[in-house]
């Protein structure tokens, strides 16, 4: 069978960067694939969740991924706090929190880009 049970630990914060992931999947079901963005020295597999800068494993919550996630789509452009809060489905109030502690971990792990509030626009991530 081609089937691997994920741990809840594996499934949130351990997990590993891979291109995509193998297998034959189930009858009638589609193979998924893992969207990895890359942008200034981080690398993120959007299925996994894992981040590395500069070569080095990162830990994030589940909130600062998706916050990230959204912004390396569309790295080196505006996201409006707007857009932002529909994509990771909250108020734009918690856009600012999630944004505030994603800057911080990504600064702790030595990322040159960060996200960047721009006023009255939203944030960018930028050098």
């Amino acid at each position: 069978m081609d089937y691997t049970p994920l741990d809840e630990a594996t499934a949130t914060d351990g997990a590993i960067l891979t291109e995509s992931v193998s297998g034959s999947g189930f009858a009638g079901r589609p193979r998924l694939s893992a969207e990895v963005v890359r942008y200034r020295g981080m690398v993120m597999n959007t299925l996994t969740g894992s981040v590395l800068v500069h070569g080095r494993p990162t830990q994030l919550g589940v909130r600062e991924r998706e916050a990230l996630a959204a912004l390396m789509r569309r790295a080196g452009q505006i996201v409006s706090l707007s857009a932002l809060a529909a994509q990771l489905n909250t108020s734009v109030d918690e856009i600012e929190m999630v944004a505030a502690s994603l800057t911080r971990a990504l600064r702790e792990a030595g990322a040159q880009c960060l996200p960047r509030h721009v006023e009255g626009l939203g944030y960018v991530l930028w050098r």
